[in-house]
């Protein structure tokens, strides 16, 4: 599966953003073991 995200600014912060960084830390880190 190919994730591809394509986004231009910048989020405020707030409830989104940290939310936002909450699944890209995910992301990053269930990437190479998913393969």
């Amino acid at each position: 599966m190919k994730i591809t995200v394509h986004a231009v600014g910048r989020m405020k912060a707030g409830p989104e953003r940290e939310l936002a960084d909450r699944y890209f830390e995910r992301f990053a880190k269930s990437g190479p073991v998913a393969g």
